[in-house]
């Protein structure tokens, strides 16, 4: 009688193993321009669901036609979400969001703001919230 409860919690735990073994999300803070390629190139390696907090203000891209660029060949989904503000004891960080505030990109003329790529056979999806594009 004793093997077949333990058998049972063995059967049980190993039930819920995937349940809690699956992909977790990681979520980056980007202050500037430099920081947010960085942040989106980490993303794009990563087959995990990532987001990635913009802090207020513009968002300048570096040289080249394509803008900020994401292109990933994982699954995972990328949230990109703006309006973020830092707190006295973290001011870098995105700690709270606000209504009201923007985050906005400013490419300049000839030149896209962003562009996402997702090539895997069962890409992810792909969220914006609260930024501009001027």
């Amino acid at each position: 009688m004793f093997r077949h409860q333990i058998l049972r919690l063995a059967l049980t735990l190993v039930a819920t193993l995937p349940l809690t073994t699956g992909a977790s999300a990681a979520v980056y803070c980007a202050v500037n321009g430099t920081d947010l390629q960085n942040k989106l190139n980490a993303a794009a390696a990563s087959a995990d669901d990532d987001e990635i907090r913009l802090r207020l203000g513009g968002f300048i891209p570096g040289s080249g036609s394509d803008g900020f660029t994401y292109v990933s060949s994982n699954s995972g989904s990328l949230t990109l979400s703006g309006s973020w503000q830092g707190s006295q004891a973290n001011p870098q960080a995105c700690v709270s969001q606000y209504d009201g505030n923007h985050t906005w990109f400013n490419p300049g003329s000839n030149q896209r703001a962003l562009t996402i790529s997702m090539t895997a056979q069962a890409p992810g999806s792909v969220t914006l919230e609260k930024l501009e594009f001027d």
